[in-house]
């Protein structure tokens, strides 16, 4: 996966709680997100996700359409608390007209928790509203992608 350039969340400074879990972004031909996801993950990660994320975002609405690949490594793991606030966050991404044309969601089987996480993700996008599916791996995920950016 070639890229310029990858930010993290671990150069978010928080408040009070160290994020547990990490985000890798990276942009590749202008008008795809990657982020590798490196579970579990808790609510400060979200934190860091929205600082982190941002201007990443900025860019690519500038895009006429862009897509957003998720790769979960490790852990898929995370707490009702996490996802009902990834959902608000992707609701806000909606409402401000930021969100991603379609998201791809790449949770292969031998990262923990997918069997029982992979729903509860979906249900996040489609309670935000937004095109989300999920691939078992990272060239069938951007093959959909394509197909929604193009």
């Amino acid at each position: 996966m070639a890229t310029k350039n990858k930010l993290t969340t671990d150069s978010y400074s928080p408040i009070h709680f160290r994020p547990h879990g990490r985000v890798e972004f990276s942009v590749l031909r202008e008008n795809v997100l990657v982020c590798e996801a490196i579970g579990p993950f808790n609510l400060e990660l979200i934190n860091a996700v929205v600082a982190v994320e941002g201007p990443l975002i900025d860019a690519l609405v500038k895009q006429a359409k862009w897509g957003d690949i998720v790769i979960f490594k490790e852990s898929a793991m995370t707490s009702p608390e996490v996802l009902a606030s990834f959902t608000e966050y992707l609701r806000s991404l909606s409402a401000s007209m930021r969100m991603p044309t379609a998201t791809a969601l790449v949770i292969s089987s031998e990262v923990e928790g997918s069997k029982i996480m992979t729903q509860h993700y979906l249900k996040c996008y489609e309670e935000a509203g937004l095109n989300a599916a999920v691939f078992g791996d990272f060239d069938q995920a951007l093959a959909w992608i394509d197909t929604k950016v193009e």
